[in-house]
């Protein structure tokens, strides 16, 4: 039962949040509907401090507004005097909107890390229960845990407009070797943007072309000139396939080095090869062996490239010493 002294539902949830958060992590409970229960708290009491907030700011600049109107009053007794209220009670309201964002950053990012480490929570359903337009970045997550990447690149890329975040969402997914195509799906996103987008025609095929500048190494550049809408402005690239060109020469020809030395080695090791096929050891009846110096006999042996050569048993231990 929720303390009916509680205004909010933030304030409502904050027991049931630290509840969770301890059965889940303390107690190392897996059980989806905790989990679910959990981001749903969090979902309402983020939307809530949502709320406070903007009400609190609207609440300042009403405020604002009616000191100024005040002090503007001719007499100066009652500008003084109420002045000094209005300094106390202006103070107290930039306190309480200041500790409500504090509130508001550390539920966002509990949030966004929960959903980050858990692999527990019921995601179809949580899809269902965000609203529209927000909890964005959370939905992002969400997808790219279920392998939706091109769903959660057009929210990162399109409807919170954070180039960084998607190339590092890129990268992120590129070296976990889940999807080689992952920067194919960011030019795609760039390149034929939906229809919500908050990047302008020209602002997404900027864009696309820088992804294309410095990510050259994790695209298939025919690909991409393929994918190229025939409207692109040829000036606009020249840059861009310059530095392709540049770095598609500097891997031509560190594979030609490789090759070469390549062709080395194995000359070098056919060299070893026909030297140690071609020699020839004489077991006599006084070889001795070095390790345990008797006679090796018929015993089997092993002969090293240096001509040594030993009891198999005692090769073994040599080697372990």
């Amino acid at each position: 039962m929720k303390d009916a002294t509680l205004q909010h539902p933030w304030e409502q949830n904050a027991l049931e949040i630290t509840f969770l958060r301890n059965l889940i992590w303390s107690k190392n409970n897996t059980e989806a509907f905790f989990h679910t229960k959990l981001v749903l708290l969090y979902m309402s009491s983020i939307s809530s401090l949502q709320e406070n907030v903007e009400m609190l700011q609207r609440r300042r600049i009403r405020f604002e507004s009616h000191a100024e109107k005040i002090q503007s009053l001719q007499e100066q007794q009652i500008t003084a005097e109420i002045g000094a209220d209005l300094g106390v009670a202006e103070s107290g309201l930039q306190t309480l909107l200041h500790q409500r964002n504090e509130i508001l950053f550390r539920s966002k990012t509990e949030l966004l890390e929960f959903l980050e480490l858990s692999n527990s929570y019921d995601a179809a359903e949580l899809l269902r229960s965000f609203p529209a337009d927000s909890f964005l970045e959370e939905k992002a997550i969400i997808l790219s845990k279920l392998g939706e990447d091109l769903a959660a690149l057009e929210i990162i890329a399109h409807r919170l407009g954070n180039k960084n975040m998607a190339e590092a969402y890129c990268q992120k997914v590129w070296n976990s070797n889940r999807n080689e195509n992952i920067f194919i799906h960011l030019l795609k996103t760039y390149l034929f943007p939906p229809e919500s987008s908050i990047l302008s025609r020209n602002e997404s095929l900027k864009l696309a072309i820088g992804v294309l500048t410095d990510h050259s190494d994790h695209v298939n550049i025919v690909e991409v000139l393929r994918l190229l809408p025939d409207d692109v402005p040829l000036n606009d690239l020249i840059e861009s396939i310059e530095v392709v060109m540049t770095k598609l020469e500097e891997n031509r020809r560190s594979s030609l080095m490789l090759r070469q030395l390549a062709a080395v080695r194995r000359f070098d090791v056919s060299e070893e090869y026909m030297s140690l096929r071609n020699s020839s050891f004489e077991n006599t009846p006084v070889t001795f062996c070095p390790v345990c110096n008797r006679v090796l006999g018929d015993s089997v042996f092993t002969l090293f490239p240096d001509g040594v050569a030993m009891h198999a048993a005692c090769a073994r231990q040599h080697s372990m010493e």
